[in-house]
């Protein structure tokens, strides 16, 4: 597998583990720094998955592939917003 393959199934593993202790929190929101806590990863590492999946989480009018690239790998785009560590999290601001 390539090396931006691996990545992209560790961030959705990473994601998917994100989605799942937050919905077994309810009704209760989680800060960044629990989820991270809970899920044995760095605070920043969790933070920036969740920015990228509710960037990616957008409707398709407003993603454009480009953009995918530029939150990965260049400044920030407009909405792409990296959540502090003290940001609750719940199911909404997830994007779901």
């Amino acid at each position: 597998m390539s090396i931006d393959g691996d990545l992209t199934e560790r961030s959705n593993a990473l994601y998917s583990a994100i989605v799942a202790t937050v919905a077994a929190s309810r009704p209760v929101a989680l800060t960044v720094r629990e989820i991270a806590i809970r899920l044995g990863h760095d605070v920043d590492v969790t933070a920036h998955c969740i920015a990228l999946h509710r960037y990616l989480r957008r409707p398709p009018t407003t993603l454009r592939p480009a953009e995918v690239e530029v939150a990965l790998f260049a400044p920030l785009p407009p909405g792409f917003a990296i959540p502090a560590a003290d940001e609750q999290v719940d199911e909404t601001s997830l994007g779901l």
